[in-house]
């Protein structure tokens, strides 16, 4: 029996914002539930002035790189503003309350992201934000060194 595509599109929705809530939540075991153990997480920017732009591959690569964005940022809040669901493929575009550890400052950072699946799991998610609401409060943390641990692209 073959499931609907609308019903295909509501379940990739809904796995889609659960993976995004379990990572909010820094509950990346959860959240790495759906992900392919060879699955690619890659946040696209100037690596210049963002310290955890680059690509991380598998569990523990995806993981590396949650943590560093963590060490440097506490994600307060997020909402999920639109999702697009095109077979194995979808866009997401969600809005994050964002504030720097150290200087206390707040921003609110809007991320496009795309995300290939196969079958109900994600493959490669690709995250595109505003590398300039990033620059300040990088440079502002002596203990985030830019590019530190950063894996090679």
């Amino acid at each position: 029996m073959q499931v609907p595509m609308a019903d295909l599109r509501l379940d990739t929705a809904a796995l889609i914002e659960a993976l995004l809530e379990a990572r909010y939540a820094n509950d990346f075991q959860l959240m790495l539930a759906g992900f392919a153990a060879e699955s690619r997480l890659r946040f696209v920017g100037n690596s210049n002035c963002e310290p955890f732009a680059g690509d991380w591959s598998g569990h523990a690569g995806i993981v590396e790189g949650l943590d560093r964005l963590r060490q440097a940022f506490a994600f307060e809040d997020f909402a999920i503003d639109d999702v697009l669901v095109d077979r194995d493929r979808a866009a997401v575009r969600y809005t994050v309350l964002v504030r720097c550890r150290a200087t206390g400052a707040e921003f609110e950072l809007e991320v496009m992201a795309h995300i290939v699946l196969r079958g109900s799991l994600i493959v490669s998610m690709t995250e595109f934000a505003d590398t300039r609401l990033f620059s300040p409060h990088v440079r502002a943390n002596d203990d985030f060194p830019l590019q530190a641990g950063r894996p090679a692209a």
